[in-house]
């Protein structure tokens, strides 16, 4: 024990006790409201937590004190900490109002915060009515385009932004946005960032999707519109705030904004797509004054390294050069460096992109290797190497140089000549020469084929065999999938409903069909009529009993079924109930052929 307590005061002492600066910020969730609408204060004091609540006092608004949230953190050793003290402000009428700045005192010092102001109206909008509900006005949430630049040159790259402002509703579902850019070319789009900022009073929640942007050609270029689509939280408040003050004690403390409505989903989500204001970029042509020669059409700032291994070859061996071309730019216009080579000294090979591990290639740089041949042993030393591109900060061409790189080049190994040995003819009298015998890499040439051997196929590649051996797998396989699928009927009975829907409709058109060629019109109608109302009911889950056309309408049309589908579903239903309950009519045989095949059409496409 005394060893922790030890261990703790050592830790204690190492921690660096830093003064934080007090700070104090003042924010509000809406700067635009209803005059029966409730606005949200914060007052956050960074630097200290022993702030108590100030006492305000706002023109037009009557104050309701929620009570403190404090936070501490600690980032590489410094601990910082803030309260926050959170008010709600009910409008008492309409016009612009100022709040603050508001005095708040800490730690012996006196500060302010900045002065917000809101706007009350009568009504914020429009409401949407629906029976005893109303969706309340949502703050709109924002995209914008944001560039680092707002003039440039052709192919220099830009760092550009799509930011999306959230104010305090809940936003679900963000996609990637999409930005259109005629003159530009637009890089993919990486995970967005996200960071919490007050403008003008208002606190939001800002989300960056950071890209570049590269003009390919000059004059004023318009980088837009950008579109992102969402899913916005909508609550839906009780109709009982649209009469007055409620008498609810949590409506009064919350200032008629419970957060239990937030808890128990009184809300619906609503598909938005933001779009986003385009921005105009001024874009430069690259100048023709003091171009080198070997310009490549490279923009940025570069630096070049090159090295050459080995510096010690003979004649005929590979130098390869290893040249990094790095800084911040556009690298899709860069090139290899040009190196002089004389083609009498030289046998030179095309440079190559070294590929990084992983195929991705690094953004703030390029390695070119390129393999030189010497092909004389006068050679000395490697050529100077240049690389030329177009600074946008200075507005001029730029030339880097690395070399000429000294190297030795020795002769090419001597190699043996080929000898050609023949055997000169025997002298009369003479030894017989001796027989050397072949040696064991020497082939022989086979004159003829040999006995022919038919290979027969082995019992395990019998295609017979292999089915004998598969087929238990593929039964158990087909019965475990059997059974997983009747598990899942089972505890799903809208699927189990759907599941038969259109093998028993098929068989009640059969049944219809009898019915017509025996040229019985009304029990043909009775039976299309029940065979779509069974149908419809065990394909969307519906309710037990007898569907109406209103119904039919009202409930299909939510779910998502196209226009002109269910306008042919509509008009097959009118044509059998006018059939059934229009006792003189009847139908022909070539009508009632048309409704059966229509009622088949509908039900595939239903499907």
């Amino acid at each position: 024990m005394p060893w922790l307590l030890l261990s703790l005061v050592l830790w204690c002492a190492t921690v660096p006790v830093l003064a934080e600066e007090l700070a104090v910020q003042a924010s509000v969730d809406h700067s635009q409201i209803a005059l029966d609408g409730t606005i949200r204060l914060g007052i956050t004091i960074m630097g200290t937590q022993q702030v108590e609540a100030p006492a305000l006092t706002i023109d037009g608004f009557s104050v309701r004190y929620l009570g403190p949230s404090t936070s501490i953190s600690v980032v590489n050793g410094a601990v910082s900490s803030s309260v926050t003290h959170m008010y709600v402000l009910l409008p008492q009428r309409e016009g612009r109002f100022t709040i603050g700045p508001i005095e708040v005192r800490a730690v012996g010092k006196v500060l302010h915060t900045q002065p917000i102001t809101v706007s009350v109206a009568r009504t914020a909008g429009t409401p949407i009515a629906s029976g005893d509900t109303q969706v309340e006005a949502a703050r709109p949430i924002r995209l914008q385009i944001a560039v680092d630049k707002s003039k440039a040159y052709v192919n220099e790259r830009i760092p550009a932004r799509v930011q999306l402002l959230v104010g305090q509703r809940g936003v679900r579902g963000i996609e990637m946005p999409s930005l259109k850019g005629d003159g530009f070319l637009v890089k993919p789009f990486g995970q967005p960032t996200q960071s919490d900022v007050v403008i003008n009073g208002e606190s939001w929640t800002l989300l960056e999707f950071d890209t570049e942007i590269v003009p390919i050609r000059a004059g004023a270029l318009t980088l837009g519109p950008a579109t992102l689509d969402c899913q916005v939280v909508v609550r839906r408040a009780p109709a009982r705030r649209r009469a007055g003050w409620s008498q609810d004690p949590f409506d009064r403390f919350f200032g008629q904004d419970s957060p239990f409505d937030e808890f128990f989903g009184i809300g619906s989500l609503e598909p938005v797509t933001v779009t986003a204001e385009p921005v105009t970029v001024e874009v430069k042509p690259l100048p023709e004054e003091g171009k080198p020669a070997d310009f490549a059409g490279a923009v940025g700032q570069f630096s070049l390294d090159v090295k050459a291994v080995p510096t010690q070859v003979a004649v005929g061996e590979p130098v390869t050069l290893t040249m990094t071309i790095s800084g911040t730019g556009n690298f899709d216009t860069v090139t290899p460096p040009v190196a002089s080579c004389d083609p009498k000294q030289f046998k030179v090979y095309e440079p190559k992109l070294q590929q990084a591990p992983g195929g991705d290639q690094r953004a703030d740089r390029k390695v070119f290797e390129q393999v030189l041949i010497p092909l004389q042993e006068q050679v000395t030393q490697v050529p100077e190497l240049r690389f030329s591109y177009f600074d946008p900060a200075a507005g001029r061409y730029v030339t880097v140089r690395q070399g000429p790189m000294p190297i030795t080049v020795t002769p090419a190994a001597r190699q043996e000549p080929m000898r050609v040995v023949e055997q000169a003819p025997a002298a009369s009298g003479a030894a017989a020469p001796i027989a050397e015998p072949l040696g064991q890499d020497i082939l022989f040439i086979k004159e003829r084929l040999g006995p022919r051997r038919v290979e027969r196929p082995r019992w395990y590649a019998d295609g017979l065999w292999l089915w004998c051996q598969l087929s238990p797998l593929l039964l158990l396989g087909l019965g475990v999938w059997w059974r997983r699928r009747q598990q899942l009927l089972e505890n799903n009975p809208a699927a189990m409903r759907a599941s038969g829907a259109m093998s028993r409709a098929l068989g009640q058109l059969e049944a219809a069909r009898r019915l017509s060629e025996r040229g019985q019109s009304r029990e043909f109608c009775e039976e299309i009529s029940r065979t779509l109302q069974r149908y419809v009911r065990d394909r969307f889950n519906l309710s037990s009993g007898a569907l109406t056309r209103v119904e039919l309408e009202r409930d299909l049309r939510p779910l998502g079924v196209p226009d002109d589908l269910l306008r042919d579903l509509l008009e097959v239903f009118e044509r059998c109930e006018a059939a059934r309950f229009a006792p003189s009519s009847s139908s022909s045989s070539q009508e009632m052929a048309q409704t059966l095949a229509m009622t088949d059409s509908v039900l595939r496409r239903l499907d």
